[in-house]
């Protein structure tokens, strides 16, 4: 700690006093004489702090982060362009896969406390000198995020999610089209990396056969209902920051399933699942928050849903038009391409909650608690940040030569296939009344709240839909995403 304190005071002796650096000696004859202050100054405080973060333990490495970007925060300004490729190519290394520690739970605990803290200062870095960094950092930046989401590591994962979303919302305004074409590749590489296949696919071993036959016996005794896998995504403030709940027990997933007697391989892959899970919701949310600014999707479906059970009748709601978010810096192939991410992740949710069967299997193997899995929330608000993007973009006078495009996609795409589930709030507002079960009886869930599974009134709002479109609607057309909520968060099968 003495030490840092020390090489704080040197950064600041190197600031006051930069001629001092820059005077000739036999070891400079092949630096320039302006890159003297860096290659005899800062480069090696930067650089001891460096060996400080990758070689103490964890109170001290955390001292040595700090400072090394207060440092950045501080000086950086004096800072030539080059000069952050090679402080970079230093910062990088607390990422390195080849440095990280062998043992598993210091390779967490390093992960979870280190390279989150490191990650999130990086990218305030970066938004601070936006200006200077964004030819040279950006794809390191971007790289990094991706490097995140796949190392098993929850916390990290949500962090790589968080920063990414940061970083858009507060540099967006100042992107090139360049910049934000690399903005969507990055989330598509996300999102299809992070799809979780393996839910669909996964068989228990043979040997589980008898398991799988005793689990059978405890189905009369054990409720069916399903939770949702995301149930432990982190909770968020009202304007869609996620917050750290403190003083909550932490258990890694792999705890978890070792607690529940899951077998070491189906731990580590269960685990794995789990976090792809949670990275495709945090994505979605992330999309969300950067087309229209945190908040105010939720604000605006509120105020939608309550005049709609107002007056179910007249749909012509007002809908604030002014963009808060980064909707008007981003062109229509690239609000295509976010699209096209949401509705691959609604696809694999809806076919991961219709297929019944290997859910069951997943439940009676212990893949989240006690309960069948489902998606449903991955499957809800993909959809609904799909058709919101759509809305948006087909009332938006500016984008007169993607109208066509945006109703071929509603009409084609969303609208295709099975019928969406309605909530019962989203009936109400309707006015569709009761409803019919499979079986044609009409069915109302706890409290005269529909199960959704039983709802299949969805063709009620394609038609109101392809009426608007087909008619050529370009006036406040109702915010329909809230129709597709779905109010209780489990199914009946």
């Amino acid at each position: 700690m003495e030490a840092i304190r020390l090489i704080r005071h040197c950064a600041k002796y190197v600031s006051d006093r930069p001629q001092a650096f820059k005077e000739y000696t036999s070891d400079d004859m092949n630096v320039a004489p302006e890159d003297r202050v860096w290659v005899r100054g800062w480069f090696p405080i930067l650089f001891e702090l460096s060996c400080i973060i990758n070689r103490c333990k964890l109170d001290v490495r955390t001292r040595g982060l700090t400072v090394m970007f207060e440092v950045m925060k501080t000086y950086g300004h004096t800072f030539e362009k080059h000069w952050w490729q090679d402080l970079f190519r230093i910062v990088f290394r607390i990422f390195d896969n080849m440095k990280l520690p062998e043992q598993q739970t210091e390779k967490a605990e390093w992960m979870t406390t280190t390279c989150n803290h490191a990650l999130y200062a990086i990218c305030d870095v970066f938004t601070q000198y936006f200006e200077v960094l964004s030819d040279v950092l950006l794809d390191d930046i971007f790289s990094q995020l991706y490097w995140c989401v796949q190392q098993d590591n929850e916390q990290l994962a949500r962090s790589g999610t968080n920063c990414l979303e940061n970083v858009v919302i507060l540099n967006g305004e100042k992107f090139t089209l360049e910049i934000w074409d690399k903005t969507g590749n990055c989330m598509l590489d996300i999102f299809k990396t992070t799809i979780p296949h393996a839910l669909l696919t996964w068989k228990p071993a043979a040997g589980d056969a008898d398991i799988s036959a005793q689990s059978d016996k405890q189905l009369d005794s054990v409720s069916q209902k399903s939770v949702d896998i995301h149930d432990s995504i982190q909770p968020r403030t009202a304007d869609g920051r996620r917050i750290t709940q403190s003083g909550m027990t932490s258990v890694t997933h792999e705890e978890f399933y070792s607690k529940s007697g899951t077998k070491l391989p189906e731990q580590k892959l269960f685990s794995a699942l789990l976090i792809k899970c949670v990275v495709q919701l945090e994505l979605i949310q992330t999309i969300d928050n950067i087309v229209f600014f945190p908040a105010t999707s939720r604000k605006e479906d509120a105020e939608n849903l309550a005049a709609a059970q107002r007056d179910a009748v007249h749909f012509d709601v007002h809908v604030d038009t002014q963009d808060q978010g980064m909707y008007r810096f981003l062109t229509s192939q690239q609000l295509f391409k976010l699209l096209d991410c949401l509705l691959e992740s609604h696809r694999f949710a809806k076919a991961f909650n219709s297929n019944n069967e290997q859910r069951t299997a997943l439940w009676k193997a212990g893949f989240k608690g006690k309960s069948k899995p489902n998606l449903l929330k991955q499957e809800t608000s993909s959809l609904a940040c799909g058709l919101r993007i759509l809305f948006r973009m087909y009332m938006d006078e500016s984008r007169k030569s993607a109208w066509d495009e945006v109703q071929h996609r509603l009409l084609k795409g969303v609208c295709r296939g099975k019928p969406p589930s309605l909530g019962y709030r989203g009936l109400q507002a309707l006015g569709a009344g009761k409803h019919k079960t499979d079986n044609g009886e009409s069915s109302t869930g706890p409290e005269g709240t529909p199960c959704s599974s039983q709802v299949n009134n969805g063709s009620l709002v394609l038609d109101i839909l392809r009426q608007l479109l087909q008619g050529g609607v370009h006036i406040s057309l109702p915010k329909i995403t809230i129709l597709f909520e779905i109010d209780i968060p489990y199914f009946t099968d």
